[in-house]
């Protein structure tokens, strides 16, 4: 078996790309569910989810050529899934895929670009240097990547007793059925329900500030 001499990093960057629709998404998030690049046109294809404040600057984004295109919109509840197209070079993703850096997360969120990816460590100061080149790097976390840090690790019961409680309405307001109840429908103590279910909530939180942290480094 290889064992490579290079280790891998976290690298959570907050970037100002000035110029790039995302610098014109002022106190709206923007949550990306995945992007990919299209090399036959240079173009990046996005799907991102955002609030109606932000759809309508999308819009106009789109009217202005600041964003090549908008292919669909789909709406749920009061957020949308927008399918954007926008230019491959110079940015972000270009100097990521440049490097081989694996993309975990992205948000736009304040006219900046939130990003999260592992690297090998020697490449990062490269890659910092790159982005500086078409933006301004406000701020670097580097840590030792941990796969385990990212994974829910739920158990089974405290899966069990998240899943029910969606279900059936607990979080709902006002809720629809009481921890007494659904602890009965599962067998176990009202007590030991909380315990379980508070513990799911818990690393549920802890996992999304995690992949949000980029926007407090």
């Amino acid at each position: 078996m290889y064992y490579s001499k290079y280790p891998y990093k976290l690298v959570n960057i907050r970037i100002l790309h000035s110029g790039c629709w995302t610098s014109f998404i002022d106190d709206h998030l923007v949550k990306s569910l995945g992007r990919s690049y299209q090399p036959e046109d240079g173009t990046i294809r996005s799907l991102v989810i955002v609030n109606s404040g932000s759809m309508k600057v999308l819009m106009n984004l789109k009217n202005e050529g600041k964003i090549k295109d908008i292919i669909n919109i789909y709406r749920y509840g009061n957020n949308y899934i927008a399918d954007i197209i926008q230019d491959y070079n110079n940015s972000v993703l270009s100097v990521l895929n440049k490097y081989d850096a694996v993309v975990l997360n992205t948000v736009k969120v304040k006219k900046r670009e939130l990003w999260s990816f592992v690297t090998y460590e020697y490449k990062v100061p490269k890659i910092i240097n790159d982005l500086n080149r078409i933006g301004v790097v406000e701020k670097v976390k580097i840590s030792d990547y941990d796969p385990n840090e990212r994974a829910l690790n739920l158990t089974q019961i405290e899966l069990k007793c998240l899943m029910i409680a969606a279900k059936m309405g607990y979080f709902d307001y006002p809720k629809k059925i009481k921890a007494k109840d659904l602890a009965q429908s599962l067998g176990i103590k009202e007590s030991t329900f909380i315990y379980h279910l508070r513990n799911a909530q818990r690393k549920i939180v802890t996992k999304l500030l995690n992949e949000l942290d980029a926007v407090y480094i």
